[in-house]
């Protein structure tokens, strides 16, 4: 409810029945700043048909706030039209902080024919990427009944991903994309629309690798595949090293699914995980872990207090969906044992095995069942 100060206004109305507004300046408390805006109208509409600024600031976060009486969620991405627009310089504030946000220079569309086109650079910078992506230094977009991308290329540190097509039938294709800031990109679209919520990936830190990306985005969902290169991270607090040096995650439409094979704290491993339900609410993940052979080697690095002589075979089972479970399952084979300053196994004429079930719903994590036999 913070009121509009406009300075140096002027209207007029046009013979068509449309209208133009000029202002040198409209500010709303710290929502909208405007300087040396011109605007038109369409015929009998309020919607505009051309805007021009020096300057624009928004406060996209605040604003939504403001308009959230509809609690509907939306579908799809439906833009009604497309004003010819000459905007210097616009800023978007995207959260509460001010560190998520979009700088555009130099906002600039004209009609073709039919159809009306835009070019524009912007930088979108978050506390999620370590630099700046940038979009629109190549390309443009296009507006004809819905939006369309021509070849706009979108920059991650050195690298580029193009966007080509409708809205809703759009590619994406790239090569050598750093991990770390895709990683990046998709927690901050996630915790957009779940603020509260941890994801899995959370529990891996310091992305390495690259991927290539040749995908294909429609209302179905995600058809193509992206190829990783020497894929690292760090997982959980004990910092083990995970590397998979060549991964082909496969997209069906609302599936994604993948299997590997690299090393878990210089041990080999095996992995996979298939996702299905993607872009709706009923996401479901499941996926494993597989060591076959740890040793002392891993566990004198990451697990101080037990040593592990001989061997163990190693394996991990989750299942997120509303709430993520673990089964975690340790074979000891004959002749190898675990020490600990509590004591050791023992039997080592037979096959042990040590079996935990956790189950975390929010910040809460049980130890829901554990066998040993």
């Amino acid at each position: 409810n913070s009121p509009v100060i406009i300075e140096g206004l002027s209207f007029r109305t046009n013979p068509n029945l449309s209208f133009e507004v000029q202002a040198d300046k409209i500010t709303s408390k710290s929502l909208l700043n405007a300087q040396s805006l011109h605007l038109t109208t369409k015929p009998l509409s309020i919607k505009p048909r051309t805007i021009d600024a020096q300057s624009l600031y928004l406060d996209i976060y605040e604003i939504k706030k403001l308009f959230n009486n509809d609690k509907k969620e939306k579908k799809s991405f439906n833009l009604k039209f497309f004003p010819i627009t000459n905007i210097k310089k616009a800023y978007l504030k995207l959260d509460s902080k001010g560190k998520t946000f979009i700088e555009f220079n130099n906002i600039e569309s004209h009609k073709e024919g039919f159809k009306i086109v835009c070019k524009f650079i912007g930088k979108v910078q978050s506390p999620y990427t370590s630099e700046p992506v940038t979009a629109g230094k190549s390309g443009r977009i296009h507006y004809l009944n819905k939006l369309y991308f021509e070849d706009l290329s979108v920059d991650f540190a050195k690298s580029t991903l193009i966007l080509d097509g409708a809205i809703d039938n759009l590619t994406f294709k790239g090569k050598e994309l750093p991990a770390k800031e895709l990683e990046a990109a998709f927690l901050y679209f996630y915790k957009l629309k779940h603020p509260n919520k941890k994801n899995f990936i959370e529990n891996f830190t310091n992305f390495k690798g690259t991927l290539d990306a040749d995908l294909k985005y429609s209302k179905k969902g995600l058809k193509g595949k992206c190829i990783a290169h020497n894929l690292g991270a760090d997982f959980s607090k004990f910092k083990i090293p995970v590397l998979l040096p060549h991964v082909k995650f496969n997209f069906e439409n609302r599936t994604i699914y993948a299997k590997a094979n690299g090393t878990f704290g210089g041990e080999d491993v095996y992995t996979d995980v298939f996702i299905e339900g993607l872009f709706t609410k009923l996401i479901h993940t499941i996926g494993n872990v597989h060591s076959k052979r740890l040793t002392n080697s891993f566990s004198s690095k990451y697990f101080k207090p037990v040593q592990i002589i001989g061997s163990a075979d190693a394996k991990v089972k989750y299942e997120v969906q509303k709430s993520v479970d673990i089964d975690y399952i340790l074979t000891v084979p004959k002749g190898s044992d675990l020490v600990t300053r509590l004591g050791n196994l023992d039997n080592t004429d037979k096959i042990r095995q040590i079996i935990a079930h956790t189950h975390k719903e929010g910040n809460n994590l049980y130890l829901k069942d554990y066998n040993y036999s």
